[in-house]
């Protein structure tokens, strides 16, 4: 609990810095997915339906009894926060009284899909507008925050996937990004930009699993917006097929704990910003 309200914390100052530096204000909406382990379609029934309408919205995923809580991003980043925390905590709860059991694990099952937390991402200039209702190019806001986000994407797994068996759901064709891409509504790449009115245009970071804690996976995205804001970085080539496809020849994400450690020393993008704007976040502990 300590660790995450200090998270919380830092994330406050990341939104402070992104408002005061590049007058914009964040909104985030999530999806959350998981499994619910029994043999009885009434039972999941009532058990979903238990779930709070005005928190999320539930919805059937493509796995087996597989299922998701859509979050609006129209609450606040720590509202979403909390009730991400919250849903999840009453599922398991519910799931225990109906003697089944709740599953946010990444891939818990290897020949079905896995289960992801989705992060719907936009900008706001002060008036409100979506500053994200252009083309995605080097030039605009859009393209810069696509840009940085996958800058630091390899590196941002090593906070977010800490345990060995999170790597599983890196593996193509189950709808799970497996390389450093994005695509216009595009689900196999690790960004990607559903189809929606200008005023509602969003990024969807598809790279946190559910079982990431998601207030670490609101840092580091947040972190990826700064770094794309902040630096003139080249903004790959968007993918409109499969992005698994060998033919892209595109960076492919980690595979191991041990390989992604390496990464994140290495390249220290997140560690730069993390010392410098969020120095009670003591990422040097995560090595």
């Amino acid at each position: 609990m300590k660790t995450r309200q200090i998270l919380v914390d830092q994330v406050r100052l990341l939104l402070d810095f992104i408002k005061s530096e590049f007058e914009v204000d964040v909104k985030i909406g999530a999806e959350l997915e998981f499994y619910v382990k029994s043999d009885s379609v009434k039972q999941i029934d009532e058990i979903l339906n238990q779930i709070p309408s005005a928190d999320c919205a539930v919805e059937k995923e493509k796995g087996w009894n597989q299922y998701e809580c859509v979050f609006s991003h129209e609450r606040s980043i720590f509202d979403l926060l909390e009730c991400i925390s919250k849903t999840k905590s009453f599922i398991k709860t519910i799931c225990r009284q109906y003697a089944c059991k709740a599953i946010f694990d990444a891939k818990p099952y290897p020949d079905d899909y896995g289960s992801s937390l989705h992060l719907h991402i936009s900008l706001h200039d002060k008036s409100g507008s979506n500053v994200f209702s252009t083309e995605a190019t080097k030039q605009t806001v859009l393209g810069k925050v696509i840009a940085g986000i996958l800058d630091i994407s390899e590196e941002s797994i090593y906070l977010m996937c800490r345990s060995p068996d999170e790597y599983l759901r890196f593996a193509p064709k189950f709808l799970s990004p497996t390389n450093v891409s994005w695509g216009a509504n595009n689900r196999t790449t690790l960004i990607r930009i559903p189809m929606s009115p200008l005023g509602s245009k969003r990024i969807e970071f598809r790279l946190p699993s559910a079982a990431t804690e998601p207030a670490m996976a609101v840092y580091v995205a947040l972190i990826g917006v700064i770094h794309g804001l902040s630096k003139d970085l080249d903004l790959p080539p968007q993918i409109y097929g499969n992005a698994f496809e060998a033919i892209y020849e595109l960076l492919p994400l980690p595979q191991s704990l041990e390989e992604v450690k390496n990464i994140f020393e290495k390249k220290a993008t997140i560690l730069h910003y993390s010392r410098i704007l969020t120095p009670k976040l003591i990422l040097d502990n995560y090595l």
